[in-house]
């Protein structure tokens, strides 16, 4: 198996282009990437990669969502392109770091390619639970949302 690291190069350059998007609703990124990744790795090490995640990202839900600002920013975000596009280079850098944590957690066997995996479906998941908040004009719970959506994908898993 090839060792578990990122793929991607420019953590660097996130920051500080992370720097001048803080106050448009993209919130400290960085920080919560690393916050989400100590929690990954503090799980109990017999507990299946995907529990983790689902049990963190339920945890870390709300703050994740929080720190990208209120509904209205969301939207501008979700209907601009550009907007989005930096959202989701973010949002890269921070499924990066968890997919790390994912292999650095004691007795783990995972490779780069399925830690990738799954906190590329993880991360469908919020987006998919946050869009839904959205579309319900923030009224929903979001925390049965992402419960719902871990729930639809753990069959395929």
């Amino acid at each position: 198996m090839p060792p578990c690291r990122s793929h991607r190069s420019q953590t660097a350059s996130h920051t500080d282009s992370s720097k001048t998007l803080d106050g448009q609703g993209f919130g400290d990124v960085e920080e919560l990437a690393d916050r989400v990744a100590e929690a990954v790795r503090a799980r109990p090490a017999e507990e299946p990669p995907w529990a983790v995640l689902r049990a963190v990202l339920r945890e870390w839900g709300e703050r994740i969502q929080s720190a990208q600002g209120d509904p209205a920013v969301l939207r501008l975000i979700e209907s601009s392109p550009a907007l989005r596009a930096r959202l989701n280079q973010r949002r890269d850098a921070m499924r990066d770091r968890v997919a790390i944590a994912l292999c650095e957690r004691p007795g783990s066997r995972l490779d780069a390619f399925t830690a990738d995996l799954l906190t590329g479906c993880a991360a469908a998941a919020l987006d998919a639970a946050n869009r839904e908040w959205l579309r319900r004009d923030a009224a929903a719970d979001r925390t049965d949302l992402i419960d719902r959506a871990f729930g639809a994908m753990a069959p395929a898993l």
